[in-house]
C-alpha cells in the first residue's frame, strides 16, 4: 500500500478516479471533514472525479454532545454539505447505554483490557462530563460497530468504482487534546491493519490538530497538554517501532499561529475550513509544496508538518523540563496513557 501519494496530476484521466473516504473523529475532526466534504463536493476536483458517490464521510464522536448540524448557530451562508446525516454518524455510546456494564462484566470474566479499564474507572456522578476513562470505556464497547461501519464504508467504496479505477484513499481528522478524537484515532490504526488483510485501499492519511494555538476557542489547561503529550508517546510507539506489523499511515500535524494572527480573531467555522482548504489543496495538487494555508488577508494561520519520528521527538523532547517540575502533569500523562 502506498503511503501519502499526492502526485496524481501526471496521470491520465481515467487513472484519476479514485473514491475519497473521509473519517471525521470527535469534534473537530468531524467539522474539518464536513468542511473538506463540501470543497470537494463544490469543486470539480480531479482525483475525486468520476461518481456521484465517490467521497463518502463517515463520523464517530460520543453521544454526548451529538447534533445532526456541527455547524448550527453560526451566521455561515448554510451549505447542504455542512450538514451530518444521521446514517453517517457512530457513536460511541449505543441507545444511551453505561459502557461500564459490559466493561465490569468481562472484566468479571477476566479479559485483560476490561481488567485494566476497571482499574482506571472513576465513580459516575450524575450531570457530570465524562472523564477519560469514560471515553476509553465507550470505545471499548463501540469497536467492533466502529470496525463494522469503516468495513462497510471502503468495501462500499470498492464494489461502486469502475475498475480500473484507484484503490480509495482513506482521510482521517482528529484532534489530539480531546478525548474522542484521540482515542479513536489510536482504536482506528488497529482497525485498519486489521481491515487492510481483507480491503484495499491507497493510502491513509491523517490531520492530527495540536493544541498550540487553540487558547482563544477552548479552555485548555494541564489536562489538554498531557492528553497531547500521552498521545505522542503512543504514536512514537505504535507508529514508528521498527518490525511493527501496524498500518503506518502519513500523519500530519496541524496547529495554529495565532500569536502572530493579525487581523480579528477566526471564528471556530474559519479555522476548520480553512483546514479544509489546505486539505483540499493537497488533494487537488493545488498546493502541494507548500506547508502553510494563507488566509484572504495573506497573513499565514494554519500550519500543517509531517508527524514523523523526528517531530514526535521534538514535541516530546519540549515537555522533559514540566514533567521534572510538575509531579502533577507527570502523573497526567501517565493516567492518560491508552
Amino acid at each position: 500500500m502506498a503511503g501519502g501519494d499526492w502526485y496524481i496530476s501526471c496521470m491520465g484521466e481515467d487513472e484519476l478516479s479514485q473514491d475519497v473516504v473521509l473519517i471525521g473523529l470527535g469534534g473537530a475532526g468531524i467539522r474539518t471533514s464536513l468542511a473538506l466534504r463540501a470543497r470537494i463536493t463544490g469543486n470539480e476536483t480531479p482525483a475525486v472525479r468520476g461518481s456521484d458517490n465517490s467521497c463518502r464521510l463517515l463520523a464517530i464522536d460520543s453521544n454526548y454532545y451529538f447534533t445532526p448540524d456541527y455547524f448550527s448557530g453560526l451566521d455561515e451562508e448554510d451549505h447542504a454539505e455542512l450538514l451530518l446525516a444521521q446514517d453517517e454518524y457512530i457513536g460511541l455510546l449505543l441507545n444511551g447505554k453505561n459502557p461500564w456494564d459490559l466493561v465490569t462484566r468481562d472484566a468479571n470474566s477476566k479479559v485483560p483490557e476490561a481488567e485494566r479499564l476497571l482499574t482506571k474507572r472513576r465513580s459516575i456522578l450524575i450531570n457530570r462530563s465524562p472523564v477519560r476513562s469514560d471515553y476509553e470505556a465507550m470505545i471499548y464497547v463501540s469497536r467492533e460497530r466502529m470496525k463494522q461501519a469503516i468495513r462497510d464504508f471502503l468495501k462500499n467504496s470498492e464494489e461502486s468504482r469502475n475498475q480500473p479505477s484507484r484503490p480509495p484513499k482513506i482521510i482521517v481528522t482528529a484532534s489530539l487534546f480531546g478525548d474522542s478524537g484521540s482515542l479513536s484515532y489510536l482504536a482506528l490504526l488497529e482497525m485498519l491493519t486489521e481491515l487492510s488483510k481483507e480491503i484495499e485501499y491507497e493510502s491513509i492519511n491523517a490531520f492530527l490538530f495540536a493544541p498550540e494555538g487553540f487558547k482563544g476557542f477552548f479552555h485548555l489547561n494541564n489536562s489538554h497538554t498531557a492528553k497531547y503529550l500521552s498521545v505522542i508517546n503512543s504514536l512514537s510507539r505504535i507508529t514508528f517501532k521498527e518490525g511493527s506489523d501496524r498500518i503506518v499511515p502519513t500523519q500530519y500535524l496541524v496547529s495554529l499561529d495565532a500569536e502572530s494572527h493579525v487581523g480579528p480573531f477566526p471564528s471556530m467555522f474559519e479555522i476548520f475550513t480553512e483546514t479544509a482548504k489546505k486539505l483540499h489543496g493537497l488533494i487537488s495538487q493545488e498546493l502541494v509544496s507548500q506547508n502553510k494555508v494563507h488566509r484572504d488577508a495573506g497573513k499565514s494561520m494554519i500550519e500543517i508538518v509531517p508527524l514523523d519520528l523526528e517531530k514526535c521527538l521534538e514535541v516530546q523532547n519540549s515537555f522533559t523540563d514540566q514533567l521534572r517540575a510538575d509531579r502533577n502533569f507527570s502523573q497526567l500523562v501517565s493516567d492518560y496513557r491508552p
